[in-house]
């Protein structure tokens, strides 16, 4: 008798019919070693859940922030060969995930991430556990990458391996109780795979002058202190411009605590002049362009026909993406020559030649209030959530 034991060192593949048990394989070689290793699942379950690093196959945000956590490491080029920084994916049905993902632009984006894990992945610590129907349907540049293979056989747990060069048959035992102590070892495990959550509260933000968080890494968005502010947040009705409007706005206040922030009422009190020679720093913020009135319409007018000081001015105004392309000689056009824009909503994926961006790769995160594509001098730097004092923190999940 001989025990079948899982090398971490190499990946692994089981292949078997529906209901030959693959899927209670990969549970079973989860239980085995994830007290030991980091362990992330992907399967077709219709459901992610990131506190158990489960992760539904059609959960792209999630699928592409484990596979950019992974690449990382490959491109940090550190071995990580210890047990206790190895990374171990389990991926059910990867011929039905592969299917999956070669439907579109961004699926095949997602692919070509997973085969260089594959490839690339034990010699820096990365090891995947990949079931199938049949070996046959994975790629050869994969498959040659796999020295483990099991096959389920037809009764319950019945697996062909092979020990030694030679292919023997052997049983599968599942764990029906998993002992307190490892629950509370897996828990101590915390996931770096997790959503962007769509409500991110102001006051949760710890450097000074940052509006909102990087979707791709967490990182906080910050105003340039150093730096004019000229921005175009463009979007429609309901994207939340107004609340980007204000979270920028207290940024900018957090920086400039002797600015002062103007708006459309105070037009009427004060003259161009006497704006431009104030001496302190100065916010303009201008919500819905498109609704001003004549008069303070007129007012921007001549503020950009005044000879306006190089420094010390800053310019925030919100606007839907047609009044932008529609009024080529309005005075909004001197703010969207900055090319710095942040583009709400579908305008992130429709909108970005305003601000010199002609291609942008899709998104695999879901559109909210006030999340959006940040330009900045021509250059896409990626989706962005707005923080909102308005609304209270809602968990990441």
């Amino acid at each position: 008798q001989f025990e079948l034991t899982v090398d971490l060192s190499q990946h692994v593949l089981v292949t078997g019919n529906s209901r030959s048990g693959k899927s209670s394989c990969l549970n079973l070689i989860r239980e085995i070693i994830e007290t030991s290793v980091m362990v992330y699942t992907i399967a077709g379950t219709g459901n992610s859940d990131h506190l158990k690093n489960e992760i539904d196959l059609a959960d792209r945000e999630l699928v592409q922030r484990l596979l950019d956590h992974c690449l990382s490491r490959i491109v940090d080029g550190e071995s990580h060969q210890s047990s206790s920084t190895r990374i171990v994916l389990l991926i059910d049905d990867i011929d039905v995930w592969r299917n999956h993902f070669l439907e579109d632009r961004l699926g095949l984006s997602l692919w070509a991430m997973m085969q260089r894990v594959i490839i690339e992945g034990p010699a820096h610590g990365i090891t995947c556990v990949l079931t199938m129907a049949s070996g046959q349907s994975l790629p050869a540049i994969l498959s040659s990458r796999i020295r483990q293979k099991w096959q389920l056989d037809g009764h319950p747990g019945g697996v062909i391996g092979e020990y030694e060069g030679r292919l023997l048959r052997g049983q599968l035992f599942f764990h029906t109780e998993v002992e307190a102590s490892d629950q509370t070892l897996r828990s101590q495990k915390s996931s770096v795979v997790r959503h962007l959550g769509s409500r991110i509260a102001t006051a949760e933000l710890r450097q000074r002058g940052a509006w909102g968080v990087f979707a791709k890494d967490f990182e906080e968005v910050c105003l340039r202190p150093s730096a004019d502010l000229a921005m175009c947040v463009v979007g429609h009705v309901g994207s939340g411009r107004t609340t980007v409007l204000e979270s920028i706005m207290r940024a900018w206040q957090a920086q400039h605590a002797d600015g002062r922030v103007l708006s459309v009422s105070d037009f009427s009190e004060m003259t161009v002049e006497q704006v431009c020679a104030m001496s302190v720093t100065v916010l303009f913020v201008v919500d819905d362009v498109e609704s001003l009135s004549s008069l303070s319409d007129e007012w921007m007018q001549q503020f950009f026909m005044h000879q306006r000081p190089k420094k010390d001015i800053s310019l925030l105004i919100a606007v839907p993406p047609v009044f932008l392309r529609s009024r080529g000689e309005h005075w909004v056009q001197q703010v969207r020559r900055s090319r710095t824009g942040f583009l709400l909503g579908e305008c992130a994926e429709h909108d970005a030649d305003l601000f010199g961006v002609y291609s942008s790769s899709p998104s695999v995160y879901q559109r909210g209030i006030g999340r959006g594509l940040l330009v900045q001098d021509g250059v896409s730097q990626g989706i962005v959530q707005a923080g909102s004092s308005a609304m209270p923190s809602l968990s990441i999940v």
